[in-house]
C-alpha cells in the first residue's frame, strides 16, 4: 500500500481529532486496533464512522463508491459496549450487584438502487438520502414508547393504560378508533400481534402521556422538564410529518433530528440506571 496517502485526504484530517492522533500513520494504526485488520483501510474508516453514527456517504470525505458499495453489502454492523477494566478490591460479604445492560448499537447501511421513468435523478438521489434518515426516526420514536412502557409498567403495572382517571379520555377514543378502524380491514396486516395500545398512539401524543398529572412524577428525574421533552417532540413531530409524506428534509431539519435522536441515547445512556427493566 503506498504510504504517501493512507486515506483520502478530507477523511483522514477528519479522522485526527476524533482518534486523537496527529499523523496520518498514526490514523491507519489506531482504526486498525478500532475495527480489525480484516477489512482494507478506507472500509475499516468507513465501518468506525458509522458505530460512531456518523455519515459515510458524505460525499466531502472523499470515501470511494467502490468503499460505499462494499459497506453496503456488509451484514448489519454491531458495536457493543467496551469491556471495563476490572478493578482489584477487597472481597465484600455484601450481595454483588449484577452490572446494568447498556444499550447496542446497531447501524444498518444498505445500497439503494433506483429506477423510474418519469421522475428526475435529484428526486432519485433525494430518496437515497431519506432512506438514511428514516431508520433515526423509527428507532427514536419506537425507542421513546419502549422507555414509557419500561417506566409505567413499574410504577403503575401492565394494565396502566385501563387505569381510570390516568390517562385523558379523548386520547383513549383517538387510539380505540384506531384500533377499531385497523381491524375493518382484515386483509392488510397489523401492528403487531397483541401489541400495546401505545403503538396506536402519534407521536406527538406521548408528552400527554408523560406530562400528565399522575404520571409526570415517573419521568420527571429522567426526563428533565416538560417543556423541553414537549419541545423537542413537537420539532421532531414537523420532520416526521415531511418524511412520512415522501418529502425529503432540509439538511438543516436533518442534522436537527440527528442530534435529537444523539441527545435520546446520550440521556438513556446516562439514566441508564433509573429506567426499569
Amino acid at each position: 500500500m503506498p504510504r504517501t496517502r493512507l486515506l483520502p485526504k478530507p477523511l483522514t484530517d477528519y479522522l485526527k481529532p476524533i482518534l486523537g492522533v496527529e499523523k496520518n500513520e498514526s490514523v491507519r494504526n489506531k482504526l486498525m486496533r478500532e475495527v480489525g485488520t480484516q477489512y482494507p483501510l478506507e472500509l475499516a474508516a468507513a465501518i468506525f464512522l458509522v458505530r460512531r453514527k456518523d455519515n459515510p456517504y458524505d460525499k466531502s470525505l472523499g470515501i470511494s463508491n467502490e468503499t460505499l458499495e462494499k459497506l453496503g453489502k456488509l451484514d448489519p454492523i454491531v458495536t457493543a459496549p467496551r469491556a471495563q477494566p476490572k478493578k482489584t478490591s477487597k472481597p465484600s460479604l455484601e450481595p454483588t450487584k449484577e452490572p446494568t445492560k447498556r444499550p447496542i448499537n446497531v447501524y444498518i447501511a444498505q445500497k439503494f438502487k433506483l429506477t423510474d421513468p418519469i421522475l428526475p435523478k435529484a428526486r432519485l438521489d433525494e430518496a437515497k438520502i431519506m432512506a438514511g434518515i428514516y431508520p433515526l426516526l423509527y428507532v427514536l420514536e419506537n425507542s421513546i414508547r419502549a422507555f414509557m412502557l419500561r417506566v409505567l409498567n413499574h410504577h403503575i403495572g401492565k394494565n396502566w393504560w385501563d387505569e381510570p382517571d390516568l390517562l385523558n379520555l379523548e386520547l383513549k377514543r383517538r387510539v380505540e378508533k384506531r384500533i377499531a378502524d385497523e381491524n375493518k380491514e382484515p386483509w392488510h396486516g397489523k401492528r403487531g400481534s397483541g401489541v400495546h395500545q401505545i403503538y396506536y398512539t402519534d407521536l406527538g401524543e406521548l408528552p400527554e402521556i408523560m406530562t400528565s398529572k399522575k404520571c409526570w412524577k415517573f419521568f420527571k428525574n429522567i426526563i428533565g422538564t416538560q417543556e423541553s421533552i414537549k419541545r423537542r417532540i413537537r420539532e421532531i413531530c414537523l420532520s416526521r410529518n415531511i418524511i412520512m409524506h415522501c418529502n425529503p428534509l432540509s439538511k438543516h431539519d436533518q442534522t436537527r433530528l440527528e442530534v435529537y435522536f444523539r441527545d435520546w441515547e446520550n440521556l438513556l445512556e446516562e439514566k441508564m440506571d433509573s429506567i426499569p427493566n
